[in-house]
C-alpha cells in the first residue's frame, strides 16, 4: 500500500468562498463564483459540468496551476493561496500528480524516461530515476514496454505511462483531467479499474470528466454550472448490465 502521508478522512483540500474572474475582451468572466468545499484523504471525486461550467478552472486552482481571485485554499494543511510561486511549484512536484487527456508524453523518449522526467527536474541521479520509473511502470502493468516510445504504444498504454509518471513521486493527491477522453470504451474500463485500485491504496483522486459512466466509478460527484457548485452527492451507481 502506498504511503500517502495522510490519515484517512483527514481534510486534504479545503476551498472557502473561492471565486475566479477573468477579463476577456474588456468583459469580466466569472469562471468560478463563491465555491466552498472540502475533500478528505482517500476520496475519489468526479467533477462534471458542461463547457464553461468552471470545472477546469476549479481543477487548475486545486492543482496549484492558477490562483483564486477571492477566497482561501488550504492544501495539505497549508494556505497555498498565499504561497510564493516557488513554494507552490515545490508542493506540485512533491505532493501532487497530474494525468491529462492528451497524455503529454515526449514523442521520441522511451516510456521509462517519460516516467522518470519529474525526477530529473528534481536533480535525482540517473540510476535512481530509472529504478523508480521501472517500479512505477510495474505498478501499472507496463514494465515490459519500458523501452518503447509513445508511437509504439496503444492509447491505453500511453495513458498508463502517464499514470506511472504521475505516481513517480508518491503523491498524496492525483488530479486527472478527462483521463479517458481519447480512449475506447474497453480501455476506459481498464483505466477506471486502475484508478479504483490506486484509490484503494489510499491515494486521493480528483477527476474531471464529461462522461457519466466514468464519473460513476468515483465515490463522490460534484456538479458545476455557470461557475457555481450546484450539486455535491455520492456518485450514482452504475446500471446493471442486462
Amino acid at each position: 500500500m502506498a504511503d500517502t502521508g495522510a490519515t484517512a478522512g483527514a481534510v486534504q483540500l479545503r476551498l472557502e468562498h473561492v471565486s475566479r474572474h477573468f477579463m476577456v475582451g474588456g468583459q469580466q468572466v466569472r469562471a468560478l463564483e463563491d465555491v466552498s468545499l472540502t475533500i478528505e484523504a482517500g476520496a475519489f471525486v468526479a467533477i462534471m459540468g458542461s463547457s464553461g461550467s468552471g470545472k477546469s478552472t476549479l481543477m487548475n486552482i486545486l492543482g496549484l496551476l492558477d490562483r483564486p481571485t477571492r477566497g482561501t485554499y488550504h492544501l495539505l494543511g497549508h494556505d497555498v493561496a498565499q504561497q510564493s510561486d516557488n513554494q507552490r511549484a515545490h508542493t506540485r512536484g512533491r505532493s501532487l500528480g497530474f494525468i491529462f487527456q492528451n497524455f503529454h508524453l515526449l514523442p521520441r523518449t522511451s516510456a521509462l524516461d517519460n516516467v522518470a522526467l519529474p525526477l530529473m527536474y528534481q536533480g535525482v541521479g540517473r540510476q535512481q530515476r530509472q529504478r523508480r520509473a521501472q517500479a512505477a511502470l510495474e505498478r501499472v502493468n507496463l514494465a515490459h514496454r519500458a523501452k518503447h516510445t509513445p508511437s509504439e504504444l496503444s492509447g491505453g498504454q500511453q495513458q498508463r505511462v502517464a499514470i506511472a509518471r504521475a505516481l513517480i513521486n508518491h503523491p498524496q493527491v492525483v488530479f486527472a483531467d478527462e483521463p479517458t477522453g481519447n480512449l475506447d470504451s474497453a480501455t476506459t474500463q481498464e483505466m477506471m479499474a486502475l484508478f479504483a485500485a490506486l484509490n484503494l491504496e489510499g491515494i486521493t483522486l480528483v477527476m474531471v470528466t464529461h462522461e457519466l459512466e466514468v464519473a460513476q466509478c468515483a465515490k463522490r460527484l460534484l456538479t458545476f454550472r455557470d461557475g457555481r457548485l450546484v450539486a455535491d452527492a455520492p456518485a450514482p451507481p452504475k446500471e446493471a448490465t442486462p
